[in-house]
């Protein structure tokens, strides 16, 4: 018994020490990552002067919030701040990371990667759900990569869970078929 308790000790401290720096990992960089080179990144919602370093040092052009229209809130008007000072397109749609999207949502985010200057910053609040759902999305339309290298844009490795309310937007790519949004007039494909 004793043995037992210290290994489940050990296990849970494993645990957290991981999860923490996991955490303290993803605070430093703002869950940043590649997309695409020199075309798409994502990220956790970056503050002020984190958001103004991205933008130079990798020319961007477009921002496009999944976090949906926060007007008042302090985020999302520095954020907007940014943007316009360095003429940087910015775009928002609400995505939740609990709820499958709507194809209206789809529509509407496919419309972005349509119109969006390159390079785009896609982001949400941690980088993980909704911004690996945007990016496995961008992958497909966009890269025109298979489904099983867009998945991986849904890791753990950035954060994403692929259990409990999160699986929904797994399950939404695992049942993508490109075309699928044509009668809503949606963007299916993206010319670069």
């Amino acid at each position: 018994m004793k043995n037992f308790r210290k290994y489940t000790i050990s296990v849970f401290c494993v645990f957290f020490v991981c999860v923490g720096g996991y955490y303290a990992y993803s605070t430093l960089t703002g869950n940043f990552h590649v997309i695409t080179p020199g075309e798409a990144y994502r990220s956790a919602q970056l503050g002020t002067d984190r958001l103004g370093q991205v933008a130079e040092k990798y020319g961007i052009k477009s921002v496009i919030n999944l976090r949906g229209e926060k007007h008042g809130e302090e985020w999302y008007e520095n954020e907007k701040a940014v943007c316009e000072r360095r003429q940087i397109q910015h775009f928002s749609i609400k995505l939740t990371a609990a709820n499958r999207p709507s194809k209206d949502d789809v529509s509407k985010l496919l419309y972005f990667f349509s119109v969006a200057q390159r390079p785009v910053l896609i982001h949400c609040h941690g980088g993980a759900d909704r911004a690996g759902f945007a990016a496995a999305l961008w992958k497909i339309v966009v890269d025109k990569a298979p489904k099983e290298e867009a998945k991986k844009q849904l890791s753990i490795f950035y954060g994403h869970r692929p259990w409990g309310s999160e699986q929904v937007l797994d399950e939404y790519i695992d049942e993508w078929e490109p075309g699928r949004f044509k009668e809503l007039g949606a963007v299916t494909e993206v010319n670069q």
